[in-house]
């Protein structure tokens, strides 16, 4: 089934493909490809989605599989399902509630995960707050303002799960389940779990009993 435009808008029901250009909104049911360039009001899939072009848009709402193969940006993206970066994403907040992948860098206000990351770029966001789940997360850097990551959720086989990082650095930290080469912070709190190489503060340092920080300095 193909696509049809109409007052600005796309929708796609079953399967389909349309251009790029400037709409409204793109309602996606089924799955749908989007070819080329596209500026939005809003984006909403529930199914699989693919987008070959740039995007921007204000509203981004998805609901099952999405692969963005160029750069996106956004005011405001919320993520029920798998969401998967070929290139840089930008915005204001996001919300996911499964996986979120980049092979770029994720520049946002404000995160919020229940699930898993795997960014192989910088993340940079004013306020992360991340619930482990799934598989082990993994995100080359992490630069913010607050930035607090636990570990409650269990995996299939009862242990908790984990975040990989080579560095952090923010204002307020706190650490669950987190392994990382560098942590710097004016005010760092090591909760259980973690096992960081090299720890730098400046105000405050606290760290959980079952938490290994082979180097601690006071800056």
């Amino acid at each position: 089934m193909t696509a049809i435009t109409h007052k600005r808008n796309i929708r796609i029901f079953g399967e389909g493909t349309s251009t790029g250009g400037i709409y409204n909104k793109v309602s996606i049911h089924g799955q749908g490809h989007i070819r080329g360039d596209l500026q939005c009001e809003t984006i909403k899939i529930f199914g699989d989605f693919k987008m070959t072009g740039k995007a921007t848009v204000d509203r981004f709402k998805m609901f099952g599989n999405s692969k963005v193969y160029d750069e996106i940006k956004g005011r405001n993206f919320k993520v029920f399902g798998n969401l998967e970066l070929k290139k840089k994403m930008s915005g204001d907040g996001c919300l996911v509630r499964g996986w979120l992948s980049s092979k770029d860098s994720v520049e946002l206000d404000t995160l919020s995960v229940k699930g898993g990351l795997d960014i192989e770029g910088l993340l940079n966001v004013g306020k992360l707050t991340v619930t482990l789940g799934h598989s082990t997360s993994r995100i080359k850097e992490i630069g913010g303002e607050t930035i607090q990551i636990k570990g409650k959720w269990l995996n299939f086989f009862g242990g908790k799960n984990r975040l990989i990082v080579d560095s952090i650095e923010g204002n307020n930290i706190y650490l669950e389940h987190t392994t990382a080469k560098v942590v710097r912070g004016n005010n760092v709190t090591l909760g259980p779990d973690c096992d960081i190489e090299l720890v730098e503060y400046r105000s405050s340092y606290k760290s959980h009993k079952t938490t290994i920080a082979h180097k601690v300095n006071q800056h």
